[in-house]
């Protein structure tokens, strides 16, 4: 891929274009103009992009912000003498949105991380599937990948691997099997199957073998399909009157087991629907049976901020309250189960 002069704030500097990344440029900062860098340019460095600049020169941000303007420099000066690599920043319309260290090779950040991880092509064959970017997070670093190996149904939840992969490899990767509906912009976390894996790595990931290993989970989606499928009937089969709705979001129980669930949205769409008043585009337009329930508190999940650590960790809550609730990877439903519904 062709590098580029682009301006970043009043610089011009070379990037590398990312389009799974949106309109946005790789680009490596020498350590040895990370401070004449900052001093031109730090009106263009955005909220994320000085967390993440200050952090990988180990300066703390909240001790950052206290000093100075001209101790600021000083500041900056005696942590870059200590840098012993370059800085990768992540730009977009001039401004620094995201900063790492620059650990690897320049081959390494030469293409776009879907093409230099080769992850389209576990979709080549007459089968199908896709990989599709569900959201870039500047705030903690990762590129949201969504893998499925089979063509989307609009309205329905499909097997699918999320992956994470850290801007710049500057982190662990993240991967997790799931369900991924495309009216939601997201799906839920599978962490009862198999809890959510970490991989770091000292070089550039494919020399690692991450595309074997992400192959090989990719191959084990379609066997998945009917556990699911089952599950969700179960959940589809539950009707639930207004009654029950109104008791589900005021259960105690039901927000304990549900930490960081958007339940304040699902009591609102619940009074919307029972109004007769509009609900927002693509979400549920009833609240008849448990499916229903789950699938509003997906859809709020995704909408819960840019912080995409807050909303994984609703789409885990929601996904294990309802395997639960669900009898998923189970042969008998309890009936006990339902008892507080």
């Amino acid at each position: 891929m062709n590098a580029e002069v682009i301006p970043v704030g009043n610089t011009k500097l070379e990037g590398i274009p990312y389009p799974s990344l949106g309109d946005r440029f790789a680009v490596r900062l020498p350590r040895t103009e990370i401070v004449p860098f900052y001093e031109d340019n730090w009106q263009f460095v955005t909220g994320t992009g000085l967390s993440s600049f200050l952090k990988s020169l180990s300066i703390p941000e909240g001790y950052f912000k206290r000093l100075t303007a001209s101790t600021r420099i000083a500041c900056l000066a005696e942590a870059a003498a200590d840098v012993k690599t370059d800085l990768m920043l992540l730009t977009q319309l001039t401004k620094v949105q995201y900063a790492a260290p620059a650990r690897f090779d320049d081959k390494v950040y030469a293409q776009d991380p879907i093409d230099h991880l080769k992850l389209s092509e576990f979709f080549q064959g007459p089968e199908g599937g896709s990989v599709r970017v569900s959201r870039v997070d500047c705030i903690t670093g990762y590129l949201h990948l969504v893998m499925t190996p089979a063509v989307l149904v609009r309205n329905e939840y499909v097997p699918s691997l999320q992956v994470r992969v850290p801007l710049f490899y500057a982190k662990d990767f993240m991967l997790s099997y799931g369900l991924y509906k495309v009216v939601c912009s997201n799906g839920l976390l599978d962490a009862i199957s198999q809890s959510e894996m970490k991989m770091s790595f000292a070089n550039d990931p494919c020399e690692y073998g991450i595309n074997d290993f992400v192959y090989n989970m990719v191959k084990t989606l379609d066997s998945r399909t009917e556990r699911y499928r089952t599950w969700i009937d179960r959940l589809r089969n539950h009707e639930l009157s207004m009654g029950n709705v109104r008791a589900f979001v005021e259960d105690p129980l039901v927000k304990k087991a549900l930490p960081g669930a958007p339940l304040p949205q699902l009591k609102k769409h619940a009074s919307l629907l029972y109004s007769h008043s509009p609900v927002p585009p693509n979400s549920p337009q009833q609240l008849s049976t448990m499916y229903d329930i789950m699938d509003a508190l997906t859809f709020y999940a995704a909408r819960l901020g840019e912080n995409t650590d807050k909303q994984r960790k609703a789409e885990k809550s929601i996904f294990h309250y309802f395997a639960n609730l669900g009898a998923y990877d189970t042969e008998v439903v309890q009936e006990a189960q339902w008892a507080h519904a």
